[in-house]
């Protein structure tokens, strides 16, 4: 039975280490990765024939944070953890933006919130939410994802519902989107040929949120079996990759709260 175990142990640390090694979505509820405040992000690479609105509701400390593992979750589950503020119920991602203010989880109280368009002379702060419009590669619901990292030459974000794959350890973003910024302009860059993003939010008074020293663990054992296994599976990663993307609109980021 120990023996059983162990080589259970090993294949599955092989098949994550696989995964990140050839880029594959992870499948849906894996975890991908841990961000700041302990804040984890899991795949929302969904079942052949499963769609969103099929996935359970996901709540931290009683606190609806949205339908897993949709994008909206990330970002308010995010906030709530961090700072005990989040959003109110949207149909859309993008729809975020539009929200007037957030909300104190404790008193109920709205919390003041600022927008910046993409190029505007502000930049984004880490912990704010930065919002793609329903076009291209987010079509029909745009996107949110949160920004963990700001420099003067690129921002670091965490999301679910795009790639999902796994993080490399140690790591503690999604996606590096790289930046061009001048005296007057900070502009995010696309990373599809089709996409629109709209801006960001920042939460007034918001402290950055405290940065993790690592996320992962990585096993001294498995490595030639790994690489069997990322040997059978490299010859289909790159029509996986394409597939994933084609069909992305069907299941994007609609989450409105079942009654």
């Amino acid at each position: 039975m120990t023996m059983l175990r162990s080589l259970l142990v090993l294949l599955l640390t092989a098949i994550a280490i696989a995964l990140e090694a050839a880029q594959l979505p992870a499948p849906f509820g894996t975890r991908l990765g841990v961000t700041d405040g302990g804040v984890e992000v899991y795949s929302c690479n969904l079942p052949p024939g499963e769609e969103a609105l099929d996935m359970d509701p996901n709540y931290v400390d009683g606190v609806y944070t949205g339908v897993r593992w949709q994008c909206v979750e990330l970002a308010r589950r995010y906030l709530y953890i961090n700072y005990g503020v989040i959003f109110g119920d949207v149909d859309y991602a993008f729809q975020i933006y539009d929200l007037p203010a957030f909300e104190r989880v404790t008193t109920k109280a709205a919390v003041a919130v600022t927008k910046h368009s993409n190029g505007a002379a502000t930049p984004p702060s880490p912990g704010s939410l930065l919002i793609w419009s329903a076009y291209g590669e987010m079509a029909e619901t745009g996107h949110v994802a949160v920004v963990v990292n700001v420099t003067d030459t690129h921002v670091d974000i965490a999301e679910q519902n795009v790639e999902d794959t796994i993080w490399p350890t140690g790591r503690l973003y999604s996606r590096r989107l790289q930046v061009q910024r001048n005296a007057t302009s900070y502009e995010i860059q696309k990373w599809y040929g089709k996409e629109h993003i709209i801006g960001w939010i920042t939460v007034d008074g918001a402290s950055p949120a405290a940065v993790l020293d690592s996320t992962t663990t990585s096993s001294s054992y498995g490595f030639l079996l790994a690489a069997l296994i990322v040997v059978a599976v490299g010859g289909f990663v790159a029509q996986r990759q394409y597939s994933r993307r084609s069909d992305r609109y069907a299941q994007y980021d609609f989450v409105n709260r079942s009654q």
